[in-house]
């Protein structure tokens, strides 16, 4: 029995075994009538990702791995018959029709093994950026379909190995499937989405109505569509209104800071406040707005930085503003005569800031001790 994830499971020609592959780096070999498991094989070493049956000799079997090979096994004579060094972790193998090739995807690229040439390198498909992750046929085996990570799907020519086709996805491709008349294309991708292309019938297709061609500079060029009333389930064009700009917002686009801070302050609450001082800072231009301000208008920052100082989602903007306060108003003090006592209220919100980290530290300290204490403990009671 397999503890780790089972990757691909598969039934045999003759539906009496199952075969399976995991991430415990074995094959095994189940007997549905006994329910038991008939044989192991433990060749390789990491997780086994990849399987593929032959279809003209049922009893061989090709598995992939992430330790970069390839075995191919008899489930008869239970050995494994030859092993092959892709050199890239495998994603997906697949035995051709007559099975005297198969193809491993594996890194960025598919290589295409000759069975009988003792596993020869006979071609390379490498128009990949991304890990190749799954391989498909079509219906008639003269194509095959590559899925990868960069989010295309790439059809290649089986007589010349040449690309004739590349589909883009809006997500990595995880696994693919193909219906065996060539209409239906199932795509699973990393996020979740599972895409389904289909194609149309030859049969369905719509009779095209040939149509007076109007050439242009002719009078009937000139009044083309003028007698057209449109239609009652027709959805009419509107032209959106082009919105005002708000004052401040004009004059952070004049790059007026300070007129800007003056008219987001004449607005109640931090609606406006903070988008405005929120874009000064990410344009390096707070200093300036503040720059030459009365001390009502410092007092109100002050009180701002002193109020949200502790405020989780105001922080950063709090200490921003508070630091800037510092380096524009220290140095022209004498202009503000009541500067330092506003400045007292910023002093007392980093003085209790300071304290509640002092003890969230204290009450860390304490859950590590208890972690400690609960660990050699643990270690101790298995020792015993």
């Amino acid at each position: 029995m397999s503890f780790r994830p089972v990757n691909v499971v598969e039934f045999t020609q003759d539906r009496k075994r199952i075969i399976s592959v995991s991430d415990d780096k074995t094959v095994r070999v189940w007997d549905l009538l006994t329910q038991e498991e008939e044989k192991i094989f433990e060749d390789h070493t990491d997780y086994v990702k990849a399987l593929a049956l032959c279809s003209e000799a049922p009893n061989i079997i090709a598995t992939g791995s992430y330790d970069h090979t390839v075995r191919i096994y008899d489930i008869e004579s239970k050995e494994c018959i030859l092993t092959l060094d892709h050199g890239e972790p495998v994603e997906s193998v697949l035995f051709f029709r007559g099975g005297n090739l198969i193809a491993v995807a594996g890194g960025p690229y598919v290589k295409i093994y000759d069975i009988k040439m003792n596993g020869k390198c006979v071609g390379v498909l490498g128009n990949h950026e991304k890990t190749v992750t799954c391989m498909a046929f079509d219906g008639k085996f003269s194509r095959l379909l590559v899925g990868t990570l960069d989010q295309h799907v790439k059809v290649y020519e089986l007589q010349d190995y040449k690309l004739v086709c590349s589909m883009n996805y809006p997500a990595p491709i995880l696994s693919m499937g193909i219906s065996q008349d060539d209409r239906v294309l199932v795509v699973g991708m990393s996020t979740g989405l599972l895409s389904i292309k289909k194609q149309k019938p030859v049969g369905s297709q719509e009779l095209k109505v040939h149509e007076r061609i109007t050439r242009s500079g002719t009078y009937q060029y000139f009044i083309r569509g003028t007698t057209n009333k449109g239609e009652k389930t027709d959805i009419k064009a509107t032209t959106a209104k082009k919105q005002k700009l708000k004052p401040y917002d004009k004059y952070l686009k004049a790059f007026q800071y300070g007129k800007a801070l003056d008219e987001a302050f004449k607005h109640k609450g931090y609606d406006v406040l903070l988008p405005v001082l929120e874009e000064l800072v990410y344009r390096n231009g707070l200093k300036a707005a503040l720059t030459g301000k009365d001390e009502r208008t410092v007092k109100k920052l002050i009180d701002f930085a002193a109020k949200n100082l502790n405020t989780p989602n105001y922080t950063n903007l709090a200490i921003e503003v508070a630091n800037t306060l510092l380096d524009v108003c220290i140095p022209t003090s004498a202009y503000y005569e009541n500067l330092f006592e506003h400045l007292h209220s910023l002093q007392l919100a980093v003085n209790n800031e300071l304290i509640e980290q002092r003890k969230l530290y204290e009450v860390l300290g304490l859950i590590d001790s208890l972690v400690l204490s609960s660990d050699l403990l643990s270690d101790r009671s298995m020792m015993q």
